[in-house]
């Protein structure tokens, strides 16, 4: 059975989550990579993919997202092992609209073996109760 994990801070800037190993980079970006290169491989060159792991996965990147008090990260767990994860951004945080009232996907990923086996269903369901929380 799949269960899921929030990581997110708390306005006070304390994390809401006491799993630490969630909070770590690294991690993020292990998951990350894997499930953006079983997706895109096959259309981008190598320097393409290489360049967006640089700069998309980096530690300071990633370590910013997960401290960011306008970012909330839901991960998906299997078998104590990580098999995606939604990002999702608030207010200032997002990368386009910017809108109070309003939150942006920023990223939903997962595994190419999990494809197919409701993940997308708890994350939309999780996209609809935040939008409603935010409006």
């Amino acid at each position: 059975m799949v269960s899921f994990t929030k990581i997110c801070k708390k306005r006070n800037g304390k994390h809401n989550h006491e799993k630490n190993i969630f909070r770590r980079p690294g991690n993020v970006a292990k998951i990350g990579r894997k499930t953006f290169e079983e997706t895109f491989s096959e259309s981008n060159s190598e320097e393409n993919m290489r360049n967006y792991f640089e700069e998309g996965f980096s530690e300071g990147k990633l370590t910013a997202e997960l401290n960011d008090n306008n970012a909330e990260f839901y991960f998906a767990i299997w078998k104590d092992e990580v098999i995606g994860y939604l990002k999702v951004n608030f207010g200032e945080s997002q990368t386009e609209l910017k809108d109070d009232r309003a939150l942006e996907i920023e990223r939903i990923y997962v595994l190419k073996e999990f494809h197919g086996k409701g993940l997308d269903k708890y994350f939309s369901i999780k996209q609809s109760k935040l939008q409603n929380r935010n409006v």
